[in-house]
């Protein structure tokens, strides 16, 4: 279509001086009246089936959905609140794919763009799995409302992804293409209709203790995951002050955002199938707490579990299959102290005391040692004195999370030893960075 004034032809369309918006589209009912005779659709039919908001909508509450719906169909000149700019991203560049030009020609339909190549984070094209083309829209290459015609005579660049990471980009691609077609009907595509992300990375294996996740390792692991390079593009890499990873974890970000919760969705797809939300149970024989309590802190790398129980014994229990393949203790803590004393008082030989124990010899002569930790200074005065150093913290930081990064050795010993006098001062969720 040869269009003489391009600025009169928009005005006369949107009702407006619109600019091009690579987001959404508004003013869509002055566009429906305008192209009633040459296409036919009603204003809600524009918008299902030729903008973004399908897929903006599948991220937000239904009051942010129906403000958002309203300024599309009727546009006011004034600025957008902030919980409409954080969800709606408006990239300066225009993607394309040559395998659907090719495709379009051969068809012999109008050659376009693809509302599925401008989603965030979509660097592959869902239908043929070619990285995309970007076209810049910061320069003057191509005129103010780009048609995909003329993008194509100028110099475009094919995105670069690492060949190893390919396919979790693909998927990414053909996650939001599902919701953008299918909108809320595809909202169980996304992993966490159901459950918090607080809840789903402890079901996933990151649980570090009662009240804290392992939130390091999930950065890192995403990293390793989609690459820093497709994070950095996406403006998704996690940063020490703004890390939105502990944001979303938290339930701290509540922002309605599309890109991360699609991120996080497929990493923990593919953690899920690995895990077994396995939390191992204290083997100590002489424990006060008896046979069935679980560990206060359990770290998890790889397929082992390095885990520290509240009576001082610290062991890795290694798994496969979801069965425990062996079992080492470190430290036996306070009670096999007591028990190895107790047993020698009463004249029993170093290996009638192993055996009891169920060590070896050179443990059993260890543990009876007048030089030990615990015939010295109990795991009780240990507690005791955690419990007002800790209370002194509080007070001087003001708060969990400044004693918390002010007095870190003093946190890891509550936490191992009485985490309950934590949880009236944590909140849940607790992150361990």
């Amino acid at each position: 279509m040869a269009v003489g004034n391009w600025k009169g032809f928009i005005a006369s369309l949107f009702g407006y001086n619109a600019r091009f918006n690579s987001g959404l589209a508004y003013n869509l009912d002055q566009v429906a009246l305008q192209t009633t005779l040459s296409m036919g659709m009603t204003a809600l039919e524009i918008v299902e089936q030729m903008t973004l908001f399908p897929y903006y909508a599948a991220f937000c509450g239904e009051n942010l959905r129906k403000r958002i719906l309203e300024r599309m169909l009727v546009w006011r000149p004034e600025h957008l609140p902030g919980d409409i700019l954080k969800l709606v991203q408006r990239p300066k560049v225009l993607r394309y794919c040559k395998a659907s030009v090719d495709q379009d020609r051969r068809e012999e339909e109008a050659i376009r763009w693809r509302r599925c190549h401008q989603l965030p984070g979509v660097f592959c094209c869902p239908q043929h799995a070619d990285l995309l083309y970007e076209v810049s829209l910061a320069g003057r290459t191509v005129r103010v409302w780009p048609a995909l015609l003329d993008v194509l005579a100028v110099n475009s660049e094919q995105v670069q992804i690492a060949p190893v990471r390919k396919s979790v980009i693909q998927e990414v691609a053909e996650l939001s293409a599902s919701i953008l077609l299918g909108g809320e009907r595809d909202q169980g595509a996304l992993f966490s209709i159901e459950r918090s992300w607080n809840q789903i990375a402890r079901d996933c294996g990151y649980a570090r203790g009662r009240r804290t996740l392992e939130s390091a390792q999930i950065c890192k692991e995403m990293i390793e995951l989609f690459g820093e390079d497709y994070l950095g593009r996406c403006a998704a890499l996690p940063e020490s002050d703004q890390n939105w990873i502990v944001g979303r974890l938290q339930g701290t970000q509540t922002a309605s955002r599309s890109l991360p919760e699609i991120l996080l969705s497929i990493f923990f797809k593919s953690r899920e199938n690995g895990s077994t939300g396995h939390w191992p149970f204290c083997p100590s024989q002489f424990a006060s707490h008896g046979s069935s309590h679980r560990v206060e802190v359990r770290v998890t790398r790889n397929s082992q579990y390095f885990c520290y129980c509240s009576c001082g014994m610290s062991f890795v229990e290694s798994r496969q299959l979801r069965e425990i393949q062996k079992s080492t203790v470190s430290v036996y803590g306070e009670p096999y102290v007591i028990e190895a004393r107790r047993l020698a008082a009463l004249g029993y030989s170093g290996a009638e005391i192993a055996r009891r124990l169920g060590t070896s010899e050179s443990t059993a002569r260890r543990l009876m040692r007048r030089a030990q930790q615990y015939a010295n200074r109990s795991i009780a005065r240990t507690i005791a004195e955690a419990a007002v150093g800790w209370s002194d913290a509080l007070g001087a930081q003001g708060g969990n999370t400044g004693a918390q990064k002010a007095y870190d050795g003093l946190y890891r010993r509550m936490r191992r030893f009485c985490p309950e006098k934590l949880d009236s001062t944590a909140t849940d969720g607790n992150i361990s960075k």
